[in-house]
């Protein structure tokens, strides 16, 4: 289990009109997708030593066939994660854990588009607090 994980899973249960890849999106994917990437990822430190949690930054990079498409996803993912705190993540029939998560927006929120213009990105940084299940 990672963080990663946790959050891909939160933006795959989401009601998002796209794909959501993992680092890169297939050859030939169709707009609109998201791409999710870990910036960094620091375990959690206390006196008695290594925690069971971790604090992560994660990349979110919204790609559309316009300008508005893309800030129209990135506030959809928005709407996702902005509600999340200590918020138990299942999966799978019968339900496994996989942590308890909560999100906040921070750090980058920036447009930018392909050469040719016929894709549109909008990157957002977001921070996850992940914690191992018990």
């Amino acid at each position: 289990m990672s963080s990663t994980r946790a959050l891909l899973q939160v933006l795959f249960d989401g009601d998002l009109d796209a794909s959501v890849y993992p680092i890169v999106a297939p050859q030939n994917a169709s707009l609109p997708f998201v791409i999710v990437a870990c910036i960094w990822e620091a375990q959690d430190f206390a006196l008695a030593g290594a925690a069971d949690a971790f604090d992560a930054r994660f990349s979110l990079a919204c790609n559309a066939r316009s300008a508005a498409d893309a800030d129209g996803l990135a506030e959809a993912i928005k709407r996702v994660l902005e509600g999340i705190r200590r918020r138990e993540i299942t999966t799978g029939a019968p339900a496994a854990s996989l942590g308890v998560l909560t999100c906040w927006k921070e750090g980058t929120d920036t447009m930018d588009y392909s050469d040719d213009r016929t894709v549109f990105r909008r990157i957002m940084d977001w921070r996850v607090r992940w914690e191992r299940p018990e």
